[in-house]
């Protein structure tokens, strides 16, 4: 981001340059708005973690995670976050 707000300065005209303030707000509350999406998405589509009961004893190892049917969660918020932009892109 810096490197693109220095180029984006030097080229826009000095009335425009608070455009580059904005991407700057945008580009951080889509941090937070991805993060957030991402703390309740996240855990429930996952794979179980394994507990400390199976490292110590591993004969009572829980059955393998499915990864195609348990661990989804990636792509339901990748898939969220594209909706969010489009719907977005097509509101501005």
């Amino acid at each position: 981001m810096p490197t693109d707000g220095t180029l984006l300065l030097e080229q826009l005209p000095r009335e425009k340059q608070d455009l580059v303030t904005t991407l700057s707000v945008f580009f951080s509350i889509g941090s937070i708005l991805f993060a957030v999406i991402a703390l309740f998405v996240l855990p429930n589509n996952s794979c179980p973690l394994a507990s400390s009961v199976e490292f110590l004893f591993p004969s009572t190892l829980a059955p393998p995670c499915d990864m195609e049917t348990q661990n989804l969660g990636w792509k339901y918020v990748l898939i969220t976050h594209a909706l969010l932009v489009c719907i977005t892109t097509c509101i501005l």
